[in-house]
Formats: structure tokens, sequence, C-alpha cells
């Protein structure tokens, strides 16, 4: 099976951040450094796909560009591929204000598609280094429009100091990425059953 990691969102190009709408960021964090959510999902894209070679996974980058692809056209792309699983990585919040209510792993699925099977392995897995929130179907748009199994997991709050402090670091990103890998471990066992 080959994993298909999408990095949701544009990434940052000579200083200009690329992803639309462009609120896809934290508050003005302590210190004054701001986090972008696509910048920050191909951090952990990076991640893991260092990691699940370390451990013989086969993984593509999706979106290896850094403009905003089209989730149209993210689909397109994931749909080339037969017997894959498709991760697509992003951050929870708003760059309106820090909020102390929400934080940890949110791992959406859409019931067209076996996403749902797995999405508790990701879920248990991430729910050892930040907070369980469960998971959910919705239709959002490349789970929906996936001809292969699709999770979206939403890492974390970019607008909760806890989350965004850890997961910004280097080890945050690297401990997060390897739990992933962990999952994507098991659920390989799982599928492979």
């Amino acid at each position: 099976m080959i994993w298909i990691l999408d990095n949701g969102h544009g990434g940052i190009l000579n200083g200009k951040y690329l992803t639309i709408p462009p609120h896809k960021k934290s508050p003005i964090l302590p210190g004054g450094d701001i986090l972008y959510e696509g910048d920050w999902n191909r951090k952990v894209v990076a991640s893991i796909l260092k990691h699940s070679e370390d451990f013989g996974l086969k993984s593509i980058n999706l979106t290896p560009e850094l403009e905003d692809i089209d989730l149209d056209e993210r689909a397109r792309r994931a749909n080339e591929y037969n017997n894959a699983f498709v991760l697509s990585i992003h951050m929870n919040g708003t760059d309106e204000f820090f909020q102390t209510e929400k934080r940890g792993i949110t791992t959406f699925y859409y019931r067209h598609n076996e996403g749902r099977k797995y999405a508790w392995i990701f879920q248990d897995s991430i729910s050892n280094i930040i907070p369980n929130r469960g998971i959910f179907e919705k239709q959002f748009r490349l789970p929906l429009k996936s001809t292969n199994p699709c999770l979206l997991l939403e890492c974390g709050f970019m607008n909760n100091l806890q989350d965004v402090e850890y997961l910004k670091s280097e080890d945050g990103i690297d401990s997060l990425a390897l739990r992933i890998v962990v999952a994507m471990i098991q659920t390989n066992k799982y599928i492979n059953k």
C-alpha cells in the first residue's frame, strides 16, 4: 500500500503566505512569531516522509508545491493511485484570538470510503501526545472525493497556546510525525490481516 500525504494549504514562498484564505494562521504568539498552518503542515509531512522511509513504508507527498493547490486537483492526484491511503494534515483554529477551551487532535472521515475503520487507530496513537477530541464524519472535499480511504487530521489548535507552543517546536513536529507513522504501521497490519 502507498501512503499519500497531503500537506493541506499553501506554504511560504519569498516571505509570502500562499494559503487562501490567508486566515489559516495563529494569533501573534508570545515573542512575536506567527504559526502559518500551511507551512507547519509541510514540516509535519516532511517529518512523516522521513520516518515512514525509516520504517519501510511507501509514502509520497501529494502536494510538494508551495502554492495552495485546489482541493479538486488534490483529489484528482490522489485518485490516480490504487491500493492507497490518503492522510490530509491540518491544524485547527483561527488567527482572531487565543482560547483555552479547545485543544487536541480531531480525526475526520467521510462515510463513503473506508476511513472510519481506521480513524481510531490514528486518534489513539496521536492522543498519546495531545488530547483526544474524537472522530467525526464530515464532508470535507478531499475525503468526499477520494476513491481511497482518506482521513483529515486536525492536529491541535493554532489558537491554543498549549497546543501551538508544543506543536511548533521541532520536538513537537517530530513526535507528532512519529505517532502518525506508528498509526500508519498499525493500519497496514490491520489491512493486511
